[in-house]
């Protein structure tokens, strides 16, 4: 009969291990039972579990080795991989195999496999907050943006929908769907823009504050029926003045104009000063010419070539400027029109703004180079 002595044996000291992704690694312990007479070797190697191996985790098959007479604690590291996926818990299965000894008898103990169960650390989840500030949206007036971001790395795509109030619009760059957003598992990390604009109607209403819901669908049940609010407050725009002049590129134009009227005047008035000190304004003087005929057929005709040139370089600015003044408060014109019409991806009402610019431009332009002759007598239409 062979008894077979329960105290010398290699075996894992516990059957079940745990740690989070995020702990870095994990080391799990083998025991030698026993005098620790001779030496004692244990292969170890991964059998099974839900992890993948080099992805979620990393570990060699290997050998433990107990020289004679050494009786100490022996562990197997595994390195965690800290992914930004949001997972479920995983597992990892080391079993022990082929005990050797050379001195007194060690057989394999009980328990011979260890199962590591790796715990996520990344939460599932999406983040709508405004981009700058409150969110505070008047009726025909510019959009608001929200941004919006996922927290961690998915497995399918999701897509983000926008529940809004009857007074609210939402608009993205999405360019199959322009109120929705997608991301997908290689562009997650990447946050994305969602425009809101109020409905403009005709009715005359108090200004309220809304909320809009953003809700998520995934094939990633982690990220499916997620939902995340926006609070947006609505000014109407009816029975109210726009202010500014007018409204459109109109409006926008004669603030630009009065805007530069102060360097307009200042630029006169040095170049006046320039043109009565010319030697044909003294001898006019000197010859007895009234002043106001020297001031408006001398002075102010010469002095007014150089203005006309300026003006004609500052056409443009009109309507560039008309995008950012439309834009900055709220004015409905060709400027905001512009800016909507790049953003829904209208190339054709682009186009055709762009082409009206072009030719109001230019022709504004010609008006003033036919103008030149009548100020400067040097200059003759051909």
């Amino acid at each position: 009969m062979t008894i077979e002595d329960n105290e010398t044996q290699v075996r894992f000291e516990s059957s079940s291990y745990s740690a989070s992704e995020g702990d870095g690694s994990v080391s799990l312990v083998v025991q030698r039972i026993g005098m620790g007479m001779g030496t004692v070797t244990v292969d170890y190697a991964v059998n099974g579990g839900t992890a993948t191996r080099n992805t979620d985790y990393s570990v060699a098959d290997g050998t433990l080795t107990w020289s004679d007479g050494d009786t100490a604690n022996k562990t197997i590291r595994i390195s965690l991989t800290d992914d930004p996926v949001a997972e479920r818990t995983e597992t990892v299965v080391l079993t022990l195999s082929n005990v050797t000894s050379n001195g007194e008898e060690t057989p394999l103990g009980d328990p011979a496999s260890a199962v590591l169960s790796i715990t996520d650390n990344d939460d599932a989840g999406f983040v709508v907050e405004p981009s700058a500030g409150s969110l505070t949206v008047r009726e025909g007036g510019a959009a608001a943006a929200a941004t919006v971001a996922l927290t961690s790395r998915p497995l399918a795509d999701v897509t983000v929908s926008f529940e809004t109030p009857s007074r609210v619009t939402v608009r993205t760059a999405n360019t199959a769907d322009s109120t929705r957003l997608v991301f997908t598992p290689s562009n997650w990390n990447i946050s994305q823009t969602v425009e809101l604009l109020a409905v403009d109607d005709a009715e005359e209403q108090e200004t309220v504050t809304l909320t809009v819901t953003a809700r998520t669908q995934s094939l990633d049940n982690n990220y499916d029926n997620l939902s995340d609010t926006l609070d947006v407050t609505i000014e109407d725009n009816d029975g109210q003045s726009t202010g500014g002049g007018g409204s459109g590129a109109l409006g926008a134009g004669w603030m630009l104009i009065l805007i530069g009227l102060g360097s307009w005047f200042m630029g006169m008035r040095a170049l006046v000063s320039n043109v009565v000190s010319e030697d044909y304004v003294q001898y006019a003087e000197l010859g007895g010419v009234d002043s106001r005929r020297i001031l408006s057929r001398y002075v102010m005709r010469n002095a007014l070539v150089p203005q006309m040139t300026g003006l004609a370089m500052s056409l443009g600015a009109i309507f560039n400027g008309a995008i950012i003044t439309e834009e900055v408060f709220g004015y409905p014109g060709v400027g905001s029109l512009l800016v909507d019409a790049v953003h829904a991806g209208d190339y054709s009402l682009v186009l055709g703004i762009t082409t009206i610019s072009i030719v109001s431009v230019a022709t504004a332009v010609l008006i003033i180079d036919l103008a030149y002759p009548f100020l400067d007598p040097r200059v003759k239409l051909a």
